[in-house]
């Protein structure tokens, strides 16, 4: 039986994370069941498979026996209904559960509930995150929320949880046109606020510039409403990405930005923001968010949301921002942060 388990859901997040565990731990100490929906592997092609079998982890013998043996369990997220109901009826196993912030986890705790089997689910939530033995973030601030909204006494561990996390950073880049590019939000997801973002930049229309909307991940309905918003209010100088575009090519796409807007309520969007600081960008966020909070305590220039222009950073706040964001967010310090979590 493997020594951590790691309990997640296809996820973008997941295969390049499978991937970095293969190659900077011992593999075979670790297994990963996977909940959610089986077809959804097919977005996200995993890795290693040899060592990622698709486990329906409630109602498999073997599987219960892999939780009891584990010294760790990493929880990624904590949406899947399943395995919060395994929990919560398993309440001796949380002390050893690591429950990896994602962001929108931890804020469901801010939706309305009209139907009794949501407010039955949180009511779950609750008694499980209340006895959780340990949290993992490196947003102190959703630490914070944590024991405030559900008095829970677990553990802080600072880890940066995933790759995209990280960020590579170089000199502050050269300015080749006097056009400036904004991306706005990093998804169709409604939390990005999009409008709101949109109307902040509706004024400066006149101006050379550029806003791109990235809105292939996410629901679609919302992706068509954003778009249609747009177009609507800042005509051809808008641009939504309804696409899917690898890798690579959203690095480069990026690259081509000058102005990042996040309007997010909370924290999502992490690793775009910091692949942007990384690469000398200007980011415009709200101020009584965590990864504000974050920011500014480190010490890295972020702009307010509410007071949005197209000023951008000074050569020297950009290289200053540059420096820190090598100093915290490097890959050497996740795999250092992972070694203490899963030696603790």
């Amino acid at each position: 039986m493997s020594r951590i388990v790691h309990i997640c859901v296809p996820e973008k997040f997941i295969p390049p994370f499978i991937r970095f565990i293969g190659e900077h731990f011992e593999i075979r100490e670790h297994s990963f069941l996977l909940g959610g929906r089986k077809s959804k592997r097919d977005n996200y092609p995993l890795p290693l498979e040899q060592f990622v079998p698709y486990h329906g982890y409630i109602n498999k013998l073997k599987n219960l026996r892999r939780l009891y043996s584990a010294e760790k369990i990493i929880l990624h997220g904590l949406f899947e209904s399943q395995s919060l109901y395994l929990l919560a009826l398993q309440p001796w196993l949380l002390k050893k559960c690591c429950w990896i912030i994602w962001g929108g986890d931890l804020h469901q705790y801010e939706e309305k509930r009209t139907k009794l089997k949501s407010r039955f689910k949180e009511w779950v939530r609750a008694r499980v995150i209340r006895r959780m033995g340990h949290i993992v973030t490196y947003i102190p601030g959703d630490h914070e929320l944590a024991r405030k909204w559900y008095s829970t006494d677990a553990a802080f561990h600072e880890c940066l949880c995933y790759e995209s996390n990280t960020a590579t950073t170089r000199k502050p880049p050269t300015r080749k046109s006097q056009k400036i590019t904004i991306q706005v939000g990093n998804s169709a997801y409604p939390r990005n606020n999009h409008c709101e973002a949109i109307d902040l930049i509706a004024p400066l229309v006149a101006s050379d510039i550029n806003v791109i909307a990235p809105l292939s991940y996410g629901p679609k309905d919302e992706a068509k409403r954003v778009a249609a918003y747009g177009k609507a209010r800042l005509g051809d100088k808008f641009t939504a990405v309804v696409d899917f575009v690898p890798l690579e090519k959203y690095l480069e796409q990026l690259d081509a930005v000058d102005i990042g807007v996040f309007n997010q309520n909370h924290q999502q969007a992490m690793g775009n923001m910091i692949t942007l600081l990384g690469m000398g960008k200007t980011l415009y966020l709200r101020r009584n968010t965590s990864p504000w909070e974050l920011f500014t305590r480190l010490g890295i220039k972020v702009f307010a949301v509410e007071k949005f222009s197209l000023r951008v950073l000074s050569p020297r706040d950009q290289q200053r921002n540059i420096d820190l964001v090598g100093e915290h967010f490097s890959k050497q310090r996740l795999i250092s942060q992972y070694e203490a979590i899963f030696e603790s």
